[in-house]
């Protein structure tokens, strides 16, 4: 029911990053969405935020250049209160 979005490569080629989001537009209001990492063959998928409400998610994470840090943007429900 999640669609991986923004993926992006760590700079050392080990980790892939990326968002998640529901499929269904109409199911927005209902999925929590968060940022995952991965290895390129499918295993250690690690979750690395812990958001709890649909009403915020993080959007297109990045790694720093030396990758020792993550960044992403945090994206709040207009008209919603957290």
């Amino acid at each position: 029911a999640l669609n991986a979005s923004a993926a992006t490569w760590s700079p050392d080629g080990e980790w892939i990053l990326f968002g998640t989001h529901s499929v269904d537009e109409y199911a927005v209001d209902e999925v929590v969405s968060n940022i995952y990492r991965v290895r390129p063959d499918g295993t250690d998928l690690e979750q690395l935020t812990f958001f709890e409400t649909h009403q915020i998610r993080g959007v297109t994470p990045r790694y720093s250049p030396d990758g020792k840090w993550i960044f992403f943007t945090g994206q709040v429900r207009p008209g919603k209160q957290l």
